[in-house]
């Protein structure tokens, strides 16, 4: 294949000889028959142009024919043909060079082509050439019209599930859809809390003079408008002092001196008689053990301080303490006039603990001994504000203030942007003491003649050496001269930095008083009194009673499709944790696509999460959010069918939410009231309305308003309608939490005690109570807010301080029973009471 380059060559080489020899001729023709017309016998002798250095062919009045030139003025030539042709009509005369040495004008060779037509017919067609390499790549075409689009082809059959690929790049927007029919209208949502008045934003620069104006012209006979009033000039200098005012009222009086040192006392001994009998004993008045003046002590905050005080005397003295400085004592939630005993024990020493203490022992023989004592209590600096927000208008003066908290003494100042601010014309920096405080003070900072440079964060410190704490104030500048409301300031609720003093507590807060299980005749039955007495508190000391709490429309109650009796909690199973303190996690015991998703739900009350596999749950990326149009209140939630039950906040309203048809079912639940935080339910008083989903269907739990009494409602997971009502004597503030397992309500003691027991089982099929129950329990970051079941994988979802736990459950299976006969056997459905 290398050879046909080189034909290729050869041929257009020898072409191009064949028609440069057919020109010759041509001309050569041409020339012999302008000479045949000619009138002179002689050729006439070619011209020479010695400048361009070239010979010419060409008889007179004709155009030039052929050139020859000396290839080395080639150049010069061509630039003398192009300036010969724009000075005579601006019209390039176009040139053929045959070879290096002669040329042609490009009209002599276009006739001698025309007339090859008419003298030379066509030859042959020759063969076809070999394939010439391919050209260069050319510019791209315009876009052809978009083809018609093919039939839709057979669906094939669905192949098996991928594993997930990785997430691709975003795609181009698509077309926008046709706008749909218009939908029904929706119910109008909760009108949501007015928004906080944002900071008002600063003022702009003045903006560049404008060019003065031509001047006016004179007035003919009207005199102008007066002009716009003048800016406000700078503040003139302080007039003179004025004449002295009236004398003012009366201050406070002063606080009262310290007691004086107590003399010693001296020896008194005073004898008596007992029934006109004179006696050896003597009476002498107390004296305290190791008395001073004065006894110092220093504690930090939040430790424990016990005094003690001990004297001696005949008769015994009494010892009681006071503090000087207040009329009370603080301890712990209350406030004592006056302590009495040998020691005072201090919980948790707080600020308000610290000053003066007098012991005072006595026994009814004078003098009376006194011992006193100085408490002083260390700990860091706390500032409070009011105002974190503070607006004033240029040229104005404004002011900044923080309450200091600190002892021992603390410094103070303020700064802004990194640099202390001193006492000067601008600054006025002040302190200011608060009475019957030692450790209490208020920082105050004046500025005067504010600008826009002023504008920004000022931060107020105090240092002790305990600690440094910073409490920042922000100043923005506002327009005097537009209406401009000031941001609202709560007195009660001061923003507050730096570790604030710890609780109150005494004694009684801390040790609660034992309680006593009753007096049981034999050991054995001390397991069977501590449960008599849990469960009768958990029914308020009254026997149980179980009553309808509303009639249904529909033919009795449904069979139930599994009897059990939960005999064993195993231990509790870590999931993973959240940031969440409570919320609610599920799976659904009856999906209708996969039973791998879980659901998750925190304290955002519009938003249902879902988790597509336990792996994607644990890496705390949620697959989808549901957004709902209708907020639920508290976390016991339930999935159940591809469906999401919850309670509407606010509202004896309970909802249901298809999730594939984005559908909302509701029902009233009667005696709900969900406004009133007393009906809480349980001791963790986050919930209104508990759902529960078992092997049996749909419940919900919830808390009765005048009786404390607990309502049970079976549900139809469709149409939300009530099937059947309990009114149980249970008081349901008193249990930890419930749930339901077949039928059977379990009632758990406690869920922020480690180690507790489940006792109380309620069997809402036959209506009885299940005395062998005795369940293990564990809370292990006590504070459950979350106990659930699953019949699927018969385990308790549970949320234990963001801690997401399973326990594995196992029960014996008592069979399917009658509903219908239990209830006969247990209801009088005229009544509605329990039969026993």
């Amino acid at each position: 294949m290398q050879y046909i380059p080189n034909v290729c060559l050869a041929t257009v080489i020898i072409v191009q000889y064949i028609l440069l020899y057919g020109l010759y001729e041509y001309i050569r023709e041409v020339d012999i028959k302008c000479s045949a017309l000619e009138t002179t016998s002689h050729r006439t002798r070619r011209d020479v142009n010695i400048a361009e250095n070239s010979v010419s062919s060409k008889t007179s009045g004709e155009g030039e024919k052929v050139e020859f030139i000396n290839p080395n003025f080639r150049p010069i030539v061509e630039k003398e043909t192009i300036a010969k042709s724009e000075q005579s009509n601006g019209t390039k005369e176009e040139w053929y060079w045959l070879n290096a040495y002669s040329r042609i004008p490009i009209a002599a060779l276009q006739g001698f082509c025309a007339s090859t037509r008419d003298y030379c017919p066509p030859g042959k067609e020759g063969p076809i050439g070999p394939q010439g390499e391919p050209g260069p790549k050319g510019i791209p075409g315009a876009k052809g019209d978009e083809g018609r689009k093919g039939p839709i082809g057979v669906e094939g059959p669905k192949g098996p599930t991928g594993l997930p690929g990785p997430v691709g790049p975003k795609g181009q927007k698509g077309d926008t859809g046709k706008t749909g029919n218009s939908g029904l209208d929706g119910r109008d949502g909760i009108p949501g809390s007015p928004g906080l008045d944002g900071v008002p934003g600063k003022n702009g620069f003045d903006g560049i003079p404008g060019v003065n104006g031509a001047p006016g012209k004179d007035a003919t006979c009207f005199n102008g408008t007066d002009g716009k009033p003048g800016e406000t000039g700078p503040i003139g200098p302080p007039g003179p002092i004025g004449p002295k005012g009236l004398t003012g009222p009366k201050g406070r009086p002063g606080k009262p001196g310290l007691d004086g040192t107590p003399g010693k006392p001296g020896l008194s001994a005073y004898n008596y008689t007992v029934k006109g009998i004179p006696t050896s004993d003597f009476l002498t008045a107390p004296t305290i053990i190791g008395q001073s003046e004065l006894k110092n002590i220093t504690v930090k905050e939040g430790d424990n301080l016990r005094l003690r005080c001990v004297a001696t005397g005949s008769p015994k003295p009494t010892i009681v303490w006071q503090k000087l400085d207040s009329t009370t004592v603080p301890m712990g939630s209350w406030r004592e006039e006056a302590v009495t005993g040998n020691a005072i024990n201090i919980t948790k020493v707080n600020r308000l603990h610290m000053g003066r203490y007098k012991c005072i022992a006595d026994n009814g023989i004078a003098p009376s001994s006194i011992q006193y004592y100085s408490i002083e209590i260390h700990f860091p600096p706390l500032i409070s504000v009011q105002n974190q927000h503070v607006a004033a208008a240029v040229n104005r003066s404004t002011s900044f203030e923080c309450e200091v908290e600190a002892y021992p003494y603390a410094v103070h100042y303020w700064e802004r942007e990194g640099e202390i601010l001193e006492d000067s014309d601008k600054y006025s920096i002040t302190r200011t003491d608060i009475s019957n405080y030692n450790y209490k003070f208020i920082m105050q900072l004046n500025i005067s003649s504010v600008n826009d440079f002023d504008n920004g964060t000022y931060y107020c410190v105090s240092k002790n050496d305990e600690g440094t704490v910073a409490g920042n104030i922000t100043l923005y500048i506002v327009d005097p001269t537009l209406v401009t409301p000031p941001p609202y300031v709560d007195p009660m609720n001061k923003i507050k930095f730096g570790k604030g003093p710890p609780q109150l507590i005494g004694e009684e807060d801390i040790c609660q008083p034992p309680v006593i299980c009753p007096t049981c005749q034999k050991p054995k039955e001390t397991k069977e009194c501590k449960e008599e007495f849990t469960i009768d508190d958990l029914l308020g000391h009254q026997p149980l009673d179980v009553q309808q709490l509303q009639k249904v429309t529909i033919k009795g109650h449904a069979n139930r499709s599994l009897d059990c009796q939960v005999y064993a909690v195993g231990k509790p199973v870590y999931n993973r944790d959240s940031n969440a303190s409570y919320g609610s996690w599920m799976k659904d015991p009856m999906p209708r696509l996969s039973n791998e998703t879980i659901w998750m739900t925190t304290n955002e009350i519009y938003t249902l999460l879902e988790f597509s596999n336990k792996s994607i749950f644990k890496s705390k990326k949620a697959s989808k959010t549901h957004t709902l149009s209708y907020p639920f209140h508290g976390n016991s939630h339930a999935m159940y069918n591809g469906c999401f039950y919850f309670h509407e906040k606010d509202k004896p309203l309970i909802r249901k939410y298809d999730i594939l048809h984005e559908k909302y079912i509701n029902k009233t639940i009667p005696y709900l009231n969900a406004t009133n935080p007393k009906n809480l339910l349980y001791t963790t008083k986050r919930n209104y309305v508990d759902f529960a989903v078992e092997e049996n269907g749909l419940w919900i739990i919830y808390g009765l308003e005048d009786s404390n009494n607990t309502a049970v409602l079976h549900l139809n997971p469709s149409s939300l309608d009530i099937e059947y009502a309990w009114n149980i004597s249970i008081k349901h503030d008193r249990a930890g939490d419930m749930f339901i397992v077949c039928g059977v309500l379990y009632a758990v003691h406690s869920v922020t005690e480690r180690n507790t027991t489940i006792r109380f089982a309620l069997d809402l099929y036959k209506n009885v109570r299940l005395n062998d129950v005795d369940l293990s329990f564990t809370n292990p970051f006590a504070n459950t807010t979350l106990i659930q079941y699953n019949s699927q994988s018969k385990e308790l979802f549970t949320w234990d301080q963001g801690n997401l736990l399973t326990y594995p459950i196992r029960y014996n299976d008592m069979g399917s029973n009658s509903t219908k006969g239990e209830q006969d056997s247990s209801f009088n459905e005229s009544s509605g009471i329990l039969k026993t």
